[in-house]
């Protein structure tokens, strides 16, 4: 009897009925099955060779003989195998997506997605969503590559093909959109153009022809099409053009096309955001990059090295400790180091009135490992050089009189590092105080050293050379408006440097008929969110906030707290989020006390119909906030009256228990018994408790946890239970204690 049903699909991959594709080479390829299944990699590519023979061309065997290349690291042998089943059988779905993985692997994303374009030319229209999770690959690892808009695009035709119990894709393109730091043109949905009235037939048909294939991910045949209409001078063809090459991850192409759109249709604010993901995706020249270097020396006296160090932090001010970290955070085996940032001049006392020239910069930063020193700064002609001269001559004996190994981390672009500030403030230095200074420094940059710095986008011109010259309009409006995205926007009147600058203002979308979804995501934080009606406000903090745009999700967030009406009528999750985005947003700012001025506004003013359901959420939003900028002494104590609090509110239960998950206070880990299964773990929150909880004098004489809390409740454990009655942690009895009976695990949303 056949071990594979012969009218099901053949494992090779090649969606043919198994009878007439592989069965031939069943006996030798169930074989190398098994061999495969026991890592006995050499065997099974032995007994591959073996079936090829018996059974010549056989698909299964191929594809076989393709993983066991792979897994020995031997692109090319793999590739041939590949070759030889395409030869034979161009449209082999197995063969195709496999390509496509060993182009990933041997040649990045990029070209992985100009290879499955190729593949779905090759296969029927109705075989192509086979090729979803191909999609998913490629789109993952073309975030890696920061190819974004690519990998958007990627993702989406993965998350339209993938099962609704498994949104994987789907869960990578909302980790992306809701991601802050991803600026907001390089993941705009981005329309292309429909065809224009009036064209001749043939233009007319083409052009259809070409919206079409895009429409089914042929992005690759779309750009051949539009690309000779844009010979021919067809409107919108440019932008087309541009954005199949932006989803097939070539920059420089798109690039090109984009920006003959842009001069087409003049300055308006479409152009503008064009120009800006153009200068966001625009490859960067190596003239216009700088050095990230590492220098590495044998320590002759560790000691001796620390001590110069520590000399320097504690009597010449030049130096602070950052204490200890890993050279390469994703290895956890990586050497552990001591580090130090050097500074251009003593770090000051902390006193009112200091300014942004007052603080010291971070010239380069030194790693202490067990044998050896590093030494990491930005490769600036005489500073850098400088910087070695300084290092050296601090370390004295701790290093020997050699020269360095030289290592090149990473490069940077020049304008980024002229435009980015890393300084040391002084300890202890009033947070107002340091708000102000951090928003003097940002409007220095934009006024001062911004206009001056030679820019790509404008032909190695400066702003202010531009400005003068009168003929740039809209690559200066899109390199300012990206200072709305500054990591200090929200203490800055932009529009005030922009006209002292002399840079065209951005026009205000009109609040009565702005269409909030078809927006482009840059623009939402120019919409006036105060004189929105419910429905379209209500649109924009939903959409702000979905997509990561913090500015406008601040603005529509305040507006909406000043219309309880409208709130009220919403559950009570909706308000809560809103004044939570409130608070969450002035805590991520530094301003704790405004961030709980309004988890106590939301509490306050919230309508009866809330506050049970609302009070754990306020209660775990307030203490969340406090453990940002707190020491445990402080906020730990309170963090042991609100778990009292809901010791015996069930309905608190999931509340609870996400709050300390997110907080790192529980953990989750593998069942020691069923490793399909996951259990709680709660030493962390034993272990704070503990050690910062309330504290009485014992009967003994000793401080101890409160004896009002005998015991570290954990939601789902009874008012009277054992400190660990919900949830078990390592090295206790998986099955429960001899009174208890049976542990009662309990998750978030059970």
């Amino acid at each position: 009897m056949a071990a594979v049903d012969p009218y099901s699909p053949c494992p090779c991959g090649s969606l043919e009925k198994y009878k007439w594709c592989c069965h031939k080479a069943e006996e030798p390829a169930l074989r190398v099955e098994r061999l495969i299944r026991g890592e006995q990699y050499d065997q099974a590519l032995k007994a591959v060779e073996e079936g090829l023979r018996k059974a010549k061309g056989a698909f299964w065997l191929l594809m076989q003989k393709a993983f066991l290349h792979e897994r020995r690291d031997e692109p090319r042998q793999a590739a041939e195998a590949i070759d030889a089943i395409l030869k034979n059988k161009p449209d082999h779905l197995g063969a195709l997506a496999q390509r496509v993985e060993l182009t990933l692997i041997a040649e990045g994303p990029r070209a992985a997605a100009a290879e499955l374009q190729s593949a779905l030319s090759a296969v029927k229209p109705e075989d192509r969503p086979i090729f979803g999770a191909v999609f998913r690959m490629v789109g993952a690892m073309l975030v890696r590559a920061e190819a974004i808009p690519a990998a958007i695009a990627h993702l989406e035709v993965a998350a339209a093909h993938e099962p609704e119990d498994a949104p994987i894709a789907r869960q990578a393109l909302r980790s992306i959109m809701t991601d802050p730091g991803i600026l907001p043109w390089v993941k705009n949905p981005y329309d292309l153009a429909s065809t224009p009235e009036g064209l001749p037939d043939d233009a007319r048909s083409r052009f259809d022809d070409a919206l079409q294939a895009a429409d089914e991910a042929l992005w690759a045949r779309a750009a051949s099409g539009f690309e000779t209409l844009s010979a021919d001078g067809i409107p919108g063809a440019d932008l087309n053009l541009g954005l199949c090459r932006l989803w097939l991850g070539d920059e420089e192409a798109a690039v090109a096309a984009l920006r003959r759109h842009s001069r087409a249709i003049g300055p308006t604010p479409e152009a503008v955001d064009l120009e800006a993901l153009c200068q966001l995706i625009e490859p960067i020249g190596d003239d216009d990059l700088v050095e990230h270097v590492r220098l590495t020396w044998p320590i002759a006296d560790r000691n001796a090295l620390l001590a110069a160090l520590r000399d320097a932090e504690q009597q010449k001010r030049t130096v602070v400790s950052e204490g200890q970290g890993i050279l390469d955070p994703d290895d956890p085996e990586a050497t552990e180091v001591d580090i130090f940032s050097m500074l251009d001049r003593p770090r000051p006392a902390a006193r009112p009135g200091l300014s942004p020239a007052d603080m010291p910069r971070v010239s380069g930063r030194i790693l202490v490992a067990r044998d050896s020193v590093l030494l990491d700064g930005f490769d600036v002609g005489k500073q850098f050089d400088e910087l070695r001269e300084r290092f050296t001559e601090l370390a004295g004996p701790g290093i020997p009189p050699a020269h360095p190994r030289t290592t090149v981390l990473e490069k940077v672009p020049r304008v980024s590092l002229a435009l980015r500030t890393e300084w040391i403030l002084p300890e202890g230095q009033d947070p107002e105080e340091t708000r102000r200074i951090r928003r003097e420094e940002q409007i220095r940059v934009i006024r001062e050293v911004w206009p001056e710095q030679p820019l790509t986008a404008l032909g190695g011109r400066s702003p202010r050379q531009a400005i003068r010259d009168g003929d740039a309009e809209i690559p200066l409006r899109a390199a300012f408006c990206q200072f709305d995205y500054g990591p200090s926007r929200l203490d800055i009147e932009l529009d005030a440097l922009r006209a002292e600058l002399g840079i065209p203002p951005e026009p205000t979308p009109d609040p009565v008929s702005v269409d909030i979804e078809a927006e482009h995501l840059a623009r939402l934080p120019r919409i006036p969110a105060e004189h929105l009606d419910d429905e379209r406000l209500w649109a924009l903090y939903v959409r702000s906030r979905g997509t990561g745009q913090h500015l406008a999700l601040r603005r529509s967030a305040i507006a909406l707290s000043s219309r309880p009406n409208f709130l009220e009528g919403r559950s009570a999750a909706e308000r809560y989020t809103v004044f939570g985005d409130l608070a969450n947003l002035s805590a991520s700012a530094g301003n704790t006390a405004e961030a709980l001025e309004w988890v106590e506004r939301g509490r306050r003013d919230e309508p009866a119909s809330h506050r049970n359901a609302n009070a754990p959420r306020w209660d775990f939003l307030a203490l969340r906030i406090r453990a940002r900028s707190e020491e445990p002494e402080q906020w730990v104590p309170e963090l042991a009256v609100v778990l009292e609090r809901y010791r015996e509110d069930r309905s608190a239960s999931q509340t609870v228990m996400t709050n300390l998950l997110d907080m790192g206070l529980m953990r989750m880990v593998p069942h020691p018994e069923r490793p399909d299964q996951a259990m709680l773990d709660s030493r962390p929150l034993m272990a704070v408790l503990s050690r910062y909880g309330p504290r009485i004098t014992t009967a003994a004489g000793e401080l101890g946890v409160s004896a009002s809390r005998p015991s570290i409740w954990t939601p789902g454990a009874s008012a009277g239970g054992s400190s660990g009655a919900g949830v078990w942690t390592p090295g206790a009895p998986a099955g429960g204690s001899e009174q208890g009976g049976e542990r009662k695990i309990i998750l978030p949303g059970q």
